[in-house]
């Protein structure tokens, strides 16, 4: 006999778990990056610069730009106008507050203030795009920052980072499991 679990989580619930585990994954490589470059001896801003191809972000604005993601997501999905951050981080330790900084502001957004059928208007390169709160999650949102976070991941392993799937995967574990 085949049993099927309905779990329920509220859209904020599975809005901030996802959220916050991709901050999590992102400080697991953070930090296995910054290990890595004092193991080996090599200048960090290697790392930090890398990409996987000329025309992509490097390895510290795929970080930039995931921080920003999340921030700038919840604000808009909690109502209120998303907020801009400067990108002047040079080392894993400014990254890692970028990302310290992030997690604060969303641990202090309140359940209320998230609503699943909230309009939301989006303006990328001079096209408007309409969403509910929550398709602008499902569809917009998650895809990428995972996007953004699996592209630091591959910019650091392809460098020589000792990550495996368990680093990317276990804040995502711990979240939901």
């Amino acid at each position: 006999m085949l049993f099927c679990y309905l779990v329920t989580m509220s859209f904020h619930q599975t809005l901030s778990k996802t959220v916050v585990a991709s901050l999590g994954s992102i400080e697991t490589i953070l930090n296995k990056t910054h290990a890595f470059t004092i193991d080996i001896g090599c200048e960090e801003s290697a790392v930090l610069n890398a990409r996987l191809y000329p025309n992509m972000f490097s390895f510290c604005r795929q970080i930039q730009v995931s921080c920003d993601l999340a921030r700038r997501g919840m604000e808009r999905l909690a109502g209120l106008e998303p907020s801009s951050v400067e990108d002047k981080e040079t080392s894993t330790e400014e990254l890692l507050a970028r990302v310290a900084t992030t997690q604060k502001l969303i641990a202090g957004l309140k359940e209320n203030q998230f609503d699943p059928n909230r309009p939301i208007e989006l303006t990328l390169r001079g096209n408007k795009m309409n969403f509910t709160s929550e398709s602008y999650m499902l569809s917009f949102l998650f895809p990428n920052l995972y996007f953004h976070v699996t592209a630091a991941y591959a910019i650091a392993r392809h460098n020589g980072v000792p990550l495996g799937k368990a680093d990317y995967l276990s804040s995502y574990m711990q979240a939901f499991g």
